[in-house]
Formats: C-alpha cells, sequence, structure tokens
C-alpha cells in the first residue's frame, strides 16, 4: 500500500474499522502477499513503492551491514506476521517481540486516539521464542537485520534475569544475533554492581550484539555510566524506547517525541558520542528524523508514523537524509551513521551557494562518471526518442495527405480510387487509426527525451528502467502485423533504426548517481492533494494498458468493433468480399496501435510510481505536455473525420479529464522549491 493509495483510499477505509480488526486486517494482507510463490508478492511491493534505498544508505549495525539506518520498531508487528512485507520497505532493520519465556498474547487490546497520533497496547503483550522463531526463519531478505526484543520475567535477581536472556538468546540465535534488551521491570532496581553483571555476561559477549532499551518515561539510571567504564564492550549500544508505560498500558505515537528528543540530548551530554543510540518514538515526518540525528541519534526507529503519516514514510526519510545529510558528510564507520560537522575546505575556485561539494553531488559509488556521453545510456535513450518524435511527424504528414503508402495499395491490389469506390469512409477510417497511433508515438518520445536528459543522465536508474521497459514492448509489438503476411516497409524501417539505438541505451552504463528534486520535510496540504492526483494518475496508466491490450487483440481477432462498423456504414463480410486484403491492412494498423499505447502506459505507470516528487517541475511539464500531445492528435482526428461517436471517444475523453485532474493536483507540489 504505497502513499498514494493508503492515505487516500486505505487509510480512510481502515480508520473506520475497530483497532484490532484494522491491524489484523492489515497485517494479514501484507504477510499473505509478501508470502506469493516465486516471489510474485514481493515483487509487487517493490514496483508499487520502490521503495530500495541508496546504497550510500549503507552502515553497520555491530557486526552486520545494513541497507539503511532506518529502522522499524516492534509496535506495529511485535510477532512478525508480515515481516516479508516489510523487508521490502527500505528499513535497515526490523524489531520483533518482545520474546519472553512465557508468552502473554493479548491480540484484540490494541486502542488508536487519532486526534494524538497514537495507539495503545497492553502492557502485558509478549510472544513465544517458537513463533517469533518460525516466523523469522521464513523470511530472509540480504540488507534487512531481524532485531529481538527480550523481555525477562519480572520479580527475579539480576543472576536469574542474565540466565534466562541467555537462554532465550541461545533459542534464538540461529535466525538472528541482534537483540533488543527490555529491562524496564528491573530499572530502578538495580545497583551499580548489577549492571556490571549485565554488562559483563551479556551485552560485552562478542558471540551477538544486544542493545540496551533505555525508557524514555523514566529518569537516567544513576549507574548506567557504568556500561562505559571498561574496554570489554567495544561499542556500548543504547536503544531510546519510545513507549509511554503506564500501569495499565504502553502508548506508542507523537507524545513521546519530545521525550525520547529530550533523553537523547541527555545520553549525548553525559556519554558523548562513544555510544552508539537508536531513537524510537513518534517520528511522523521526515523534519523528525533530521531533528534526531542533529542531535546525536545514529539510527532512526518508526512505527506509528507507518499508521498515520504512511508507508512511504522510510522512504522520504531516505530521500532527506541523501539531501541534508551528505553535504555535511556523512559517512558509514564501524558500526553507525557518524555525523561530520567540519566542513570541506572549498577552493578558491568553488561558487558560493553550489552543491559542488556534497557527496550528493558526486557520483554514486561503484558508478564511475563517464565525460564522454555517447558511453552513456542517456545519449541513446534520448536519440531513440528524438528518432521517435520524427517518425511520428512524417506518419502525421502521411496520415493528412495520402494517408495510404504505395506499399499498402501493392498489398491491396487497389488504387486510392478504388479503396474510395469500395467505401468512402475507408480512407479516413485509416487516417484516423494512424494518426491515433501518431499521437502515441509523440507522447512516447516527449516521454523518452525528457526522462532521459533529466533523470537518466542524472543517474536516476528508475528513469531508464522505465524507458527500456516501455521501449522493448513496444519492439515485440512489431511482430503482431507479422501475422497478417504483411511487412510494413516504413515500419520495419523505424523499428530496425529505433532498436539499434535501444540495444545502445540497454548496454551503457548510467553515469553516477545525482540529488534531485526537493524534500518533503513535513506532511503540507500540497502533499495531501498530491497524493489523490498521483492515484489518478496511476488509474489513467493502467488504464491505457488495458486500452492498448484490447485493442491489440481486437487487432489480431476480429479487426473492427461495432462503432467501428456504424462508421464505415458497412459490415465485415462485405469489406472481405471487396477486397481480401483491406482487413489485414487496417489490423496491421490497430495491432501497432495497440502495441504503442502499451508502451506508453508502461512508462507512464512506472514515471508515476517511482518518478514523482517534490521540486521536479520538468518531469510535470514532460508528462502534461505528451499526454496533451496524445490527446490533441486522438481526439482532434476524430472530429476532423467525423467519427464522433459517444461511446468511442468517451475513454480518451475520460482519460484526458483524468490526466488533467491528477495534474492539476499534482501542480503546486512538484513546482515546490
Amino acid at each position: 500500500m504505497p502513499d498514494w493509495f493508503y492515505r487516500t483510499v486505505s487509510q480512510p477505509v481502515l480508520f473506520k474499522l475497530p483497532p484490532a480488526t484494522a491491524r489484523a486486517c492489515a497485517l494479514g494482507f501484507m504477510g499473505r502477499l509478501a508470502r506469493l510463490p516465486c516471489g510474485v508478492g514481493r515483487g509487487l511491493i517493490e514496483l508499487l513503492g520502490h521503495m530500495h534505498p541508496d546504497r550510500r544508505l549503507q552502515c553497520k549495525l555491530g557486526e552486520h551491514t545494513v541497507q539503511s539506518p532506518v529502522g522499524l520498531g516492534c509496535g506495529l508487528d511485535p510477532a512478525g506476521q508480515a515481516l516479508s512485507a516489510w523487508q521490502q520497505f527500505g528499513f535497515g532493520y526490523i524489531e520483533v517481540g518482545p520474546v519472553a519465556t512465557r508468552a502473554a498474547n493479548v491480540a484484540d487490546g490494541v486502542e488508536r486516539d487519532i486526534k494524538t497520533a497514537t495507539i495503545v497496547l497492553p502492557v502485558e503483550c509478549t510472544f513465544s521464542a517458537a513463533k517469533v522463531k518460525e516466523r523469522i526463519g521464513a523470511a530472509s531478505v540480504p540488507g534487512c537485520k531481524v532485531m529481538i526484543r527480550l523481555r525477562p520475567q519480572p520479580g527475579q535477581s539480576v543472576c536469574a534475569v542474565l540466565s534466562e536472556l541467555t537462554a532465550l538468546i541461545g533459542n534464538l540465535n540461529t535466525v538472528t544475533d541482534v537483540f533488543a534488551i527490555d529491562v524496564g521491570d528491573y530499572w530502578g532496581a538495580w545497583t551499580a554492581k548489577d549492571w556490571q553483571r549485565i554488562r559483563d555476561g551479556l551485552l560485552a559477549n562478542a558471540e551477538w550484539t544486544c542493545v540496551l532499551c533505555v525508557p524514555v518515561n523514566r529518569p537516567l539510571h544513576p549507574h548506567l555510566h557504568v556500561l562505559t567504564e571498561t574496554s570489554s564492550i567495544p561499542q556500548v549500544r543504547l536503544l531510546i524506547d519510545g513507549e509511554l508505560r503506564a500501569a495499565s498500558n504502553r502508548q506508542l505515537g507523537r507524545p513521546a517525541f519530545k521525550k525520547s528528543l529530550a533523553m537523547l540530548q541527555q545520553l549525548r551530554q553525559q556519554f558523548g558520542e562513544r555510544p552508539t543510540i537508536l531513537v524510537a518514538g513518534g517520528v511522523h515526518q521526515p523534519a523528525d528524523a533530521r531533528t534526531l540525528l542533529a542531535a546525536g541519534a545514529n539510527f532512526i526507529q518508526i512505527d506509528t508514523g507507518l499508521i498515520y503519516s504512511g508507508p512511504g514514510l522510510c522512504k522520504r526519510i531516505h530521500a532527506a537524509m541523501l539531501q541534508l545529510l551528505a553535504p555535511r558528510g556523512i559517512r558509514c564507520q564501524d558500526s553507525v551513521f557518524r555525523r561530520t560537522h567540519t566542513p570541506t575546505k572549498e577552493p578558491a575556485c568553488a561558487v558560493p551557494g553550489t552543491d559542488a561539494h556534497a557527496p550528493g553531488a558526486q557520483p554514486e559509488p561503484g558508478r564511475a562518471a563517464d565525460v564522454s556521453p555517447v558511453r552513456q545510456s542517456w545519449f541513446w535513450t534520448g536519440c531513440m526518442g528524438v528518432a521517435m518524435l520524427l517518425g511520428s511527424l512524417i506518419a502525421l504528414w502521411i496520415s493528412a495527405t495520402d494517408v495510404v503508402f504505395p506499399y499498402d495499395l501493392e498489398f491491396c491490389g487497389l488504387t486510392v480510387e478504388q479503396l474510395r469506390a469500395i467505401n468512402p469512409n475507408l480512407l479516413p477510417f485509416m487516417a484516423h487509426d494512424r494518426v491515433t497511433l501518431a499521437g502515441s508515438m509523440i507522447a512516447l518520445g516527449i516521454m523518452y527525451v525528457g526522462l532521459s536528459f533529466n533523470a537518466s543522465r542524472q543517474g536516476q536508474s528508475w528513469a531508464k528502467t522505465a524507458i527500456l521497459s516501455s521501449a522493448g514492448v513496444g519492439f515485440f509489438s512489431f511482430f503482431l502485423f507479422l501475422g497478417f503476411d504483411y511487412f510494413d516497409p516504413f515500419h520495419g524501417f523505424v523499428t530496425a533504426v529505433l532498436f539499434q539505438l535501444f540495444a545502445l541505451g540497454l548496454y551503457a552504463k548510467l553515469p553516477g548517481k545525482r540529488l534531485d528534486g526537493a524534500v518533503d520535510w513535513v506532511e503540507t496540504p500540497a502533499w495531501r492533494w498530491a497524493q489523490w492526483g498521483q492515484f489518478l494518475l496511476v488509474i489513467h496508466s493502467v488504464g491505457l494498458l488495458l486500452a492498448g491490450g484490447i485493442i491489440s487483440f481486437i487487432g489480431v481477432q476480429d479487426v473492427l468493433i461495432a462503432t467501428d462498423l456504424d462508421f464505415l456504414n458497412t459490415d465485415l463480410a462485405t469489406l472481405r468480399d471487396a477486397g481480401s486484403n483491406i482487413l489485414p491492412l487496417v489490423a496491421h494498423d490497430r495491432a501497432t496501435l495497440g502495441g504503442m499505447l502499451i508502451a506508453a502506459g508502461i512508462v507512464y505507470l512506472l514515471t508515476v510510481l517511482w518518478g514523482l516528487g517534490p521540486g521536479k517541475p520538468w518531469l510535470w511539464h514532460t508528462l502534461w505536455w505528451s499526454a496533451l500531445a496524445a490527446y490533441t492528435a486522438t481526439i482532434g482526428v476524430h472530429f476532423a473525420v467525423g467519427y464522433i461517436d459517444v461511446l468511442h471517444l468517451l475513454p480518451a475523453f475520460l482519460g484526458l479529464g483524468m490526466m488533467t485532474v491528477g495534474q492539476l493536483l499534482l501542480r503546486s507540489w512538484m513546482h515546490a522549491k
């Protein structure tokens, strides 16, 4: 459920349901989807969300390299029911639990408070090691680490607690070796000597990575300093637990943010830079992550932010990190993201205000910036777009004059006068197909050129994927009309030229990745309206795919539909009797048009799913002018030839209307600076 669907459809529906029911529905659906065979569900989540983080965000959690410093807290899915799905959301780690020796699962004890953006959980809600172990074992994705929260039984001695935790770790270390130790029940009771035992017997063990949970609504323990008094723990790791615990419940959500920030500042003031600090509690927008990182957090943990802000929150935080923190010198070191506050000294020739020295403006690691455009993919895909524009202009000129090529007449064995004599509306009908085809090619050309020069040239891999996926389907559609025993020389020539450019674009590499666009630091009205705009454009793109599939199917089967025959004022039998090759000639245009619509649907869909963002006016204009050109050609030619059947034109007007409304809703957001 990406943001454009969650905020427009899913969230309002789920918020009408009882909290426990809504939670069960959401987690159950996500879990079953992600577990579909052959990776279909995970692939669909990746297609819709495209949330895999930039590899420059990789960092260390203990001895493990994780793909992001953003994690998922255990309050959202404590039993790991949708673990396979969460691993596609771009998290660096996912916390599950609490796990206890004696489980006490209260499934229906969830409450929701929309006004305060919180959820309330029962105090006694723990899970068995066997249940969590089974679910972790069935869901393993490289780059995303599972962290299990362990909660010992209350009322024990420190030796018994240490023994219980060690036994739980021994049971679970076959599925993970990262554990969060929740000893909140003992927080005010242990002495310095008790903390030393926990330190030496648990935290200093090199066989696993332990993170100590620090309750956010309790005073900092006076003896916590003993964790840093020895070299036996090379890296102390603390998790500021965002749960606001009361006698009868545990509250997660927005109210915990200020308390977590204050606790973070206190820990940094007392312990300096040595501890690795993971911070949870009320992170609902990228600005919250920015505040915590500036205060000294190494990892950010989110939970209720996914409920109230949307599933794309992690992706938006990643974009914010790249935009804001990379210029300040974030670098991956031992175990954490380290912040470097000393800026790189600018050379005398540097222009003030530019991003010349920001890592975001540098090539992505592993992709060398090649100074020669002919060795870069964007150059060839851009040339392919230009060639499509030229080919479409030639097709428009032919359609507006002779309509048919000489080899078309040779294939039919008829002259233009004979075609008019057979049916006076036949040539106008063919012109309407060919102009519509040319309009689709113009839209594709504009999209390919715009994406190549503004996104692929900046190293954005999504743009290259969108172009080549669309073009590959377009080339495949070329073979549809070969089934009519008719080889169209013009189409064949254009396809041969374009295929060479396609192959070069496929073979060539992307340049180094650079940052583009702006950042949604906070949730604004423009962002909320943009989710509706994106939703409409996704529906529009899917509509193009369906229309292309239907037209292609008709082109290779019935060729003409009822409204076509009404315009021609004839029937299929008459056309077959009039000339043996008239229907194949019309059918090959229809099949090609269907293929171009499918190609257009693919490039629009992937662009709308992956490429939309604030501060991208070029993309807004690319989408708008490409669609406007196609719809102008399509609708205009129908009125020019007199084919104005309402049912026939209705899909075109619906598509234009949906595109227009969607673009208007997106305009303010995509033009943001």
